[in-house]
């Protein structure tokens, strides 16, 4: 690769990770306010968990096919800023939602927007990294989500810590304090829509790109089920595998609030400077374990990487969730937290190499799919109902959160053991495929 390729490549992942991070962002600042938007509006925990889950995640999970279909036939270097700009005003308009559905319909305008970035990810950084530094490169990508989760804890945390309850005033009128973190992250979206769109503009498609999607249109069936083990272990086994922490990160402000008696801004601070601290460097170390585990254990190391950081997030999160010192909780937390997210990024890592090039796209839009309907949904609803149904006490939040999170994880870590027999034998046919049929990068 020469130094141009390499340029443009750290520019491509550049602009994908402050995407993501803000992407990101936008979603957790809803956890982080829960207690005063459910005052707002007079909402139940059910009610929270359906605009927390179920508003987002059905957009994005029902919209990711189409994304991945545009990724695959728009001009990659226009799909980028258009998506972000699109969520960023639907994340301002949750800012000024008058009520329950309106802040329904923001949420899922977020989701609609964000459903197109995991498959444009996925397409640009396997066409401009190799198969060498793709684990580094998708652990950089993912990383700016856990970075996000810690910017909006410290920030949004300080903020609401100084500001306290009371209006800031605009020259269009006041805001409460969480409606400001939602304008605030709406406009510098918009910001990094516009430096998108400056910074893409000489990236070009190739016409390779459109040529081999065009050519292979209805082959995401007939791969899957030519590789059924596989297709599961990703499609299904890593969304359920990532939706405890998901579900942990949306829940955990709101756990240290009623069962440690701690205040929003406290705990988003508290959780920033530790567990999301933890996360990032997770994140920034995982292509070293996946070299690694590569090393000692060969192809295979993706799947068994995730299995093993999924055996010790659910042992890690649910010891945190239960002991009684919060101090001892939050330490435990902060090593669940630096594993949260290997699994997606073994998963993306797998796609690169067990997919073949014109089809990454399209089965990312599915795995984006399973996310949204597994973590991004069925987790945090899944929390919300448990404690309003099963665990009503003051300090039932711990049990509805530590019941899913080992409900997941051991469905997930059984899928992902099941597909290993089937892994390396994909990944040396998808490999001789390759060499046999070298392809020009879009990127």
């Amino acid at each position: 690769m020469g130094s141009r390729s390499r340029a443009s490549a750290r520019v491509v992942l550049s602009l994908l990770f402050l995407a993501y991070m803000l992407g990101f962002a936008d979603r957790v600042i809803f956890g982080l306010v829960m207690k005063p938007i459910k005052a707002a509006y007079l909402l139940t925990d059910s009610e929270l968990g359906l605009l927390a889950g179920i508003a987002f995640a059905a957009s994005y999970a029902v919209f990711s096919p189409v994304g991945a279909f545009i990724v695959d036939r728009l001009p990659r270097r226009l799909v980028l800023p258009s998506a972000v700009a699109f969520w960023s005003v639907a994340t301002a308009g949750t800012a000024l939602a008058p009520s329950f559905w309106w802040l329904f319909v923001a949420r899922a305008g977020v989701g609609v927007g964000e459903a197109l970035l995991h498959p444009l990810a996925v397409s640009l950084l396997s066409d401009t990294y190799g198969p060498e530094r793709r684990a580094r490169a998708f652990g950089v990508y993912l990383g700016a989500g856990a970075l996000g989760i810690m910017l909006i804890n410290l920030l949004g945390g300080g903020l609401l810590a100084h500001i306290g309850r009371e209006p800031i005033s605009f020259p269009f009128g006041s805001l409460e304090p969480w409606q400001t973190l939602f304008l605030a992250a709406g406009v510098l979206g918009l910001a990094l829509a516009l430096l998108s769109l400056v910074m893409l503009r000489d990236l070009g498609d190739g016409d390779g790109h459109k040529t081999l999607v065009h050519a292979h249109d209805g082959g995401v069936a007939a791969y899957i089920a030519s590789h059924p083990a596989v297709s599961a272990a990703i499609l299904i086994g890593v969304p359920f595998l990532t939706m405890g922490g998901y579900t942990l990160n949306l829940w955990v402000i709101p756990f240290f609030e009623r069962v440690h008696g701690w205040a929003a801004g406290t705990a988003g601070l508290s959780i920033a400077l530790t567990c999301n601290a933890a996360a990032v460097v997770g994140c920034l170390l995982v292509g070293r374990f996946a070299s690694g585990f590569r090393e000692r254990v060969g192809t295979n190391a993706p799947f068994l990487l995730a299995a093993f950081g999924g055996v010790v997030f659910v042992a890690c999160s649910s010891t945190a969730l239960l002991v009684p010192s919060e101090t001892a909780s939050l330490g435990m937390l902060m090593v669940a937290f630096f594993w949260t997210f290997f699994t997606p990024v073994c998963g993306y890592t797998a796609i690169a190499e067990v997919v073949p090039r014109q089809l990454r796209a399209r089965i990312t839009g599915l795995l984006t799919l399973a996310t949204g309907l597994i973590t991004n949904s069925l987790g945090p609803y899944l929390a919300g109902v448990l404690t309003d149904r099963l665990f009503p006490a003051t300090d039932g939040l711990r049990y509805s959160i530590a019941v899913t999170v080992i409900g997941s994880g051991l469905i997930g870590i059984v899928l992902l053991l099941s597909g290993l027999r089937g892994y390396g034998r994909v990944v040396r046919l998808q490999q001789a495929h390759e060499d046999a049929a070298p392809l020009q990068s879009a990127g």
